[in-house]
């Protein structure tokens, strides 16, 4: 929440230095409410999301809503891929990594308040244009003239071809020049509304000044791509190449984000090449691979994961980073591909010499669980000695809750004997898990069943490997 009363305090105090107000003083009070957070009844919804005795983890539903919603905000460090508030919401769900079986304990309160947190800043993001229009009129009675950013402003967030219209008759009256600002908003409110052929009808009437109509161009390529006219998009593209003009970066990037249809992959790595930045072409290979991962274009990842890897060569914190994104990416398919994942994970060791982190196993090895593999459980669990990472108490548990989900009760209690029970929190993960999946007598069934379909020698090699034999 911005402090407004602060901003409008400071205004007051001018004037017993016979100072007066700016329009730029106005005008950074009037973006504030255009990035405002809407609360209405919040609180009382984030309360109830809050309440630990609540046994369903209901996030999921927050994140589906969160997918329908289009943030334009990015942020993110030097060199790393940037992260919309939605996709910050999705990573902060893959960190709880909680099955949706279990219940929460105290050792993860922390982080489900954080989630629900920014799920709930995300879904009741809204601009206050009442609030805009208020330091409007205060402008007017202060006798401060607004200026083009003034009315880009208000242009930028109308929600009607009426509004549109009536601020941009405004600005001519009051003898404002059309900047690339406005131009710029114009665009946006239009598409925004679904008048896209008035749109770009911005471009074509002559009112973008010369030297800024790439830029303006580019703009209208992203309000096309945003608004679903990827076709259109393409074709102001064209013409800007046609011209010998340079597409934008974050043009680039948001044409990418939209051309997400199996057949494009050629036009997406044509994108890409057209990208000198590094944070923007890291942001745009990394959607490219995600692009890759869902409609299964093998080649085309390892070529870029070789790249980034030599882009981050003296970095190895982003490098891990970069390679657990790309197995989270590999999980959320739907159906999950193991075989796919498996792949990945042996390419990226052989062809790239990059170990896994301890980080990409656990989720391969969680994957195993939600898609009912049982044929790639012992091999994962092998690769945590190959790359050298010991087993942990997490490692463990993991493992175990693996094991009893896919019915695996024999090799589960081999593994059990191998978890410490003095810790409290441990016990209650194990019978948490054993309440889920062993208490039922259909569940029970299933275990006698799956447990047939294990490889002998699967279960041997895992036995002996903490130094048990198979019953």
């Amino acid at each position: 929440m911005k402090d407004f009363d602060r901003a409008y305090r400071i205004i007051k105090d001018l004037g017993k230095f016979n100072l007066l107000p700016t329009v730029n003083m106005y005008n950074a009070i009037m973006a504030g409410y255009f990035r405002q957070v809407h609360q209405d009844n919040s609180t009382t919804k984030l309360t109830q999301f809050l309440n630990p005795s609540s046994k369903q983890i209901q996030l999921e539903a927050l994140v589906q809503r969160c997918e329908r919603l289009t943030v334009a905000g990015r942020g993110g460090g030097k060199g790393r891929p940037r992260k919309s508030w939605k996709e910050v919401v999705k990573h902060e769900l893959r960190l709880l990594a909680l099955n949706e079986d279990m219940t929460l304990d105290n050792s993860n309160w922390r982080l489900r308040t954080r989630v629900v947190v920014w799920a709930f800043m995300l879904l009741n993001l809204q601009k206050d244009f009442h609030g805009g229009l208020m330091v409007f009129k205060q402008m007017e009675d202060a006798n401060v003239k607004p200026d083009s950013q003034s009315f880009s402003y208000l242009i930028n967030n109308c929600k009607s071809e009426q509004d549109i219209n009536k601020f941009f008759n405004e600005m001519k009256h009051a003898e404002v020049h059309v900047t690339k600002h406005v131009c710029m908003a114009l665009i946006n409110a239009y598409a925004a509304c679904g008048q896209f052929m008035k749109a770009k009808q911005v471009i074509s009437d002559g009112r973008v000044p010369i030297k800024s109509l790439n830029e303006v161009k580019s703009v209208l390529v992203s309000a096309l791509a945003s608004h679903g006219q990827v076709s259109d998009a393409l074709d102001i593209y064209e013409e800007i190449k046609k011209s010998k003009g340079n597409l934008a970066p974050k043009a680039v990037i948001c044409l990418i984000e939209h051309m997400q249809c199996e057949g494009n992959l050629d036009r997406l790595l044509h994108l890409l090449g057209e990208l000198d930045d590094k944070d923007y072409w890291v942001d745009a290979a990394f959607r490219i691979i995600s692009y890759s991962i869902r409609h299964e274009h093998f080649g085309p990842i390892m070529h870029l994961l070789k790249k980034l890897k030599d882009i981050y060569c003296n970095d190895e914190v982003a490098r891990h980073i970069l390679f657990d994104e790309i197995f989270f990416l590999v999980v959320e398919k739907d159906p999950i591909d193991l075989e796919l994942g498996w792949n990945m994970l042996q390419a990226i060791k052989h062809e790239l010499g990059v170990i896994p982190s301890r980080k990409s196993l656990d989720v391969l090895l969680s994957a195993c669980q939600s898609s009912k593999d049982v044929s790639f459980c012992f091999k994962i669990w092998e690769e945590y000695q190959k790359a050298g990472l010991p087993y942990n108490i997490l490692s463990y548990l993991r493992m175990y809750q693996v094991l009893l989900a896919l019915g695996l009760l024999e090799p589960a209690t081999t593994l059990l004997s191998n978890i410490p029970h003095e810790d409290p929190h441990i016990c209650y993960v194990i019978n948490a898990c054993q309440t889920a999946y062993t208490n039922s007598s259909q569940d029970k069934m299933k275990v006698s069943i799956l447990s047939t379909s294990v490889s002998s020698n699967a279960f041997r090699l895992f036995c002996e490997v903490h130094d048990h034999k198979p019953a």
